[in-house]
């Protein structure tokens, strides 16, 4: 295991992630929340290729492997409780996600239970998706006070200029 959370933006992670892995990193950010476990690039890769063996996420076209056309390319999440299960299986953690709701923008979680909030832009199509703090937001402070982590190292444009469009709600079984 390595020593920190990996964004999706490091090189070694290749082109897909780089380009469509937030919500996987989400997920594992959120493995490595409620596990203290710290996923390296190899382990990064390895997980992301068992969850694509499994069909938790959509498997990349290879036509030009470096160059990914759109998101049907690959790395679109199918299961998310798997992923997130294959990442614990992975680390000898025994914490496992027991189901995955999307929710309204206005949810806050429960007990036992972890946000991957889904951003949008006015200007853009697609989504980005961020690990949420699972808090209530502060009256009179951004939303973005509810980001917990950023797969794009140094934040995202979705972040800055976006919106929160929706939640997916995790619920945890702690082992």
């Amino acid at each position: 295991m390595g020593a920190r959370m990996i964004f999706q933006t490091n090189k070694k992670l290749g082109p897909y992630l780089n380009k469509w892995g937030c919500f996987f990193c989400s997920i594992l950010q959120k493995v490595e929340k409620v596990s203290g476990v710290s996923f390296s690039e190899n382990d990064t890769l390895t997980i992301y290729t068992k969850a694509m063996a499994s069909g938790a996420i959509s498997a990349e076209i290879k036509d030009d492997p470096d160059t990914p056309q759109d998101e049907m390319d690959g790395v679109t999440i199918l299961q998310p409780a798997v992923v997130f299960n294959i990442a614990a299986a992975y680390a000898k953690v025994k914490s496992r996600c027991v189901g995955c709701a999307w929710s309204d923008p206005s949810v806050v979680p429960f007990l036992h239970q972890e946000e991957i909030i889904e951003l949008k832009r006015h200007d853009k199509k697609g989504s980005h998706f961020v690990s949420g703090t699972g808090r209530s937001p502060t009256p009179g402070r951004p939303w973005q006070d509810e980001i917990e982590f950023d797969p794009i190292e140094g934040g995202s444009v979705a972040a800055k200029l976006g919106y929160i469009a929706s939640k997916r709600i995790l619920t945890i079984r702690r082992g």
